[in-house]
């Protein structure tokens, strides 16, 4: 694969954060045993520069003690010379508009992005959870103007936000320096694949991250049926077309978070962080194809 520096050309002057460069981090949703010195060894081992901020119970960084714990956290992952590219929270839109202490935290430890939690589908007709959801981020928008912290809707198959038009139709109009999408092709291989082109040239710059994780479909037979999983599995085992996404993304000088999240393995923490290495490496193989090469910044996110 071709190394060098990525090639933004003219969208690092017109994106809404030109300060980022390509920023390759993980998930480590399954690693919550680990130490952070372990975790800092894992992201390096694997040629990363950078690791997520899990804000959740039982994780590094708890939500009722996220202001004490998340600077010794950062702390230690940059010694090793490995930043923290975005949080994940359970919060949703709402309760980040009614209480935003989680973004004053994270603004004050510069913390770029944030994951928040999803809108699910509570049973009320869709046209009404939509603008329920519009309503949400309006209120959130200010908070996003006081606190400079980019919100991030992911998509998740059993969402209000599976898909791509879905995220549009509550993004229309905003402002993509506050709010951005997290592309999740895992997730949309179950709900809410749309072409990839397509989905790029509509989101543009509100298309923030990319969820890199992989599923292999098995057959499952239901009486004269056959019902399709989809299980999770390493880039080398998958069935998702990795590059036509680089090319997708190279179309609209995508300048993000590569967010790699090695689910499988679960309950192997040594297999997990050894697939997690040869995600890294394919994907690299599939973007170089792509002609969109992955250098990163190896100062990390900005």
């Amino acid at each position: 694969m071709r190394e060098g520096v990525y090639d933004c050309g003219d969208y690092l002057q017109r994106s809404p954060h030109p300060e980022m460069t390509q920023v390759l981090t993980f998930f480590p949703k399954f690693l919550r045993d680990f130490d952070v010195h372990q975790l800092a060894q894992v992201a390096v081992n694997a040629g990363l520069n950078a690791v997520d901020l899990v804000v959740r119970d039982g994780y590094w960084t708890p939500p009722e003690d996220l202001a004490r714990t998340l600077p010794p956290f950062s702390r230690v992952l940059e010694q090793a010379g490995i930043s923290v590219a975005s949080a994940i929270i359970g919060e949703d839109a709402a309760r980040l508009a009614a209480n935003p202490e989680p973004l004053a935290i994270l603004a004050e430890n510069g913390i770029p992005e944030v994951r928040f939690g999803w809108f699910p589908r509570d049973g009320r007709p869709a046209r009404e959870q939509i603008a329920a959801a519009r309503a949400a981020l309006d209120r959130l928008a200010p908070r996003l103007e006081q606190y400079p912290v980019r919100a991030l809707i992911q998509l998740h198959f059993g969402t209000l936000i599976a898909c791509p038009s879905a995220a549009w139709s509550l993004l229309e109009g905003r402002d993509p320096r506050h709010f951005g999408v997290q592309l999740d092709p895992g997730n949309q291989v179950i709900e809410g694949h749309e072409d990839w082109g397509y989905a790029c040239e509509l989101l543009g710059d509100f298309v923030a991250s990319v969820g890199i994780k992989d599923t292999r479909p098995r057959l499952v037979p239901e009486g004269t049926r056959v019902r399709i999983i989809q299980d999770w599995a390493p880039l080398s085992q998958g069935s998702i077309d990795w590059i036509a996404i680089a090319v997708a993304l190279k179309k609209i000088g995508f300048a993000g978070t590569l967010d790699f999240m090695p689910f499988y393995h679960p309950e192997d923490p040594s297999a997990l962080a050894t697939a997690l290495i040869e995600d890294v490496r394919i994907l690299r193989e599939y973007f170089g194809q792509g002609e969109v090469p992955l250098a990163i910044n190896q100062e990390g996110p900005r």
